[in-house]
C-alpha cells in the first residue's frame, strides 16, 4: 500500500513535470493531481524536493529505457556514443530544467538517493538496464557518463587513451554551450530535434577526428 502511494505520488509529480518548469511545482499541486492531500507527501517523503528528484530521475530512466536497443545495434563504441546521445539530447533540451538539476545543480549524494528510491518503487526498470552499462546510465555525472563509453572506445582501439578525457570535456563542453544559447525556447515542440541535430552534427566532426580506424 506504502508504495503504491508512493508511485502514484512521483507518477503525478512526473506528469506535471513535463509541462511545468520545476520551480512551479508545489507540493498542493502534485497532491490535487493525486488525490490527496499535501500531508500525504510528507508522509512518504521527507521533503518536496526529494519526491522532485525522484521524478525527474524517472524522466532520466525513460533515456535509459529507449537507450537499451543502442547498445546491441551500434556498430562500434563510438557509434554507440553517437546513438547514445542522439536519444539523450531531445530529452535534455525539451526537459531542460530536469537535466539541469539533475547534473548540474542538485547535490550528487542527493540525485543518488533519489535513484535508489526510484529503482526500488520500480524494480522491473532497473532490471531492464544492460549490467555492463550501470555506470553510464545510473551515474550522476555527466562527463563521468561519457568517459565511461570513450573508455571503451580506447579499449577497442578507436581512439587514443590520451584522447578519452579531451573529447569528454570537448562533447559536454558543447552541450553547456547550447544550453545556454537555446534557454529561452526549449519547450518548443520543434526545438529539442533541431538543437540535437546541431549537436549531432559537432559530435560527429569530433569522432571523425579522434577516430583511428
Amino acid at each position: 500500500m506504502e508504495n503504491n502511494t508512493k508511485r502514484r505520488l512521483v507518477d503525478e509529480a512526473y506528469e506535471l513535470m513535463k509541462v511545468m518548469h520545476l520551480e512551479k511545482l508545489t507540493a498542493q499541486a502534485i497532491a490535487e493531481r493525486a488525490g490527496c492531500t499535501a500531508d500525504v507527501i510528507f508522509k512518504y517523503f521527507p521533503n518536496l524536493e526529494q519526491l522532485i528528484r525522484v521524478a525527474a530521475v524517472r524522466i532520466l530512466d525513460s533515456y535509459s529505457q529507449d537507450s537499451q536497443e543502442a547498445i546491441g545495434s551500434a556498430s562500434d563504441t563510438l557509434d554507440l556514443d553517437a546513438r547514445l546521445w542522439a536519444i539523450f539530447l531531445p530529452y535534455t533540451f525539451q526537459y531542460l530544467d530536469v537535466f539541469e538539476h539533475l547534473f548540474w545543480v542538485w547535490d550528487r549524494e542527493d540525485v543518488r538517493e533519489a535513484y535508489d528510491v526510484y529503482y526500488a518503487l520500480y524494480p522491473e526498470k532497473r532490471e531492464t538496464i544492460d549490467e555492463g552499462y550501470t555506470d553510464v546510465f545510473l551515474g550522476t555525472d555527466l562527463r563521468a557518463r561519457s568517459v565511461e563509453i570513450l573508455k571503451r572506445a580506447a579499449a577497442e582501439g578507436l581512439i587514443y587513451p590520451q584522447d578519452v578525457q579531451v573529447m569528454a570535456n570537448l562533447s559536454v563542453g558543447l552541450l553547456h554551450t547550447m544550453i545556454n544559447s537555446y534557454r529561452g525556447v526549449y519547450r518548443s515542440s520543434a526545438m529539442p530535434y533541431a538543437v540535437s541535430t546541431e549537436f549531432l552534427t559537432a559530435l560527429r566532426s569530433l569522432h571523425d577526428h579522434y577516430r583511428l580506424k
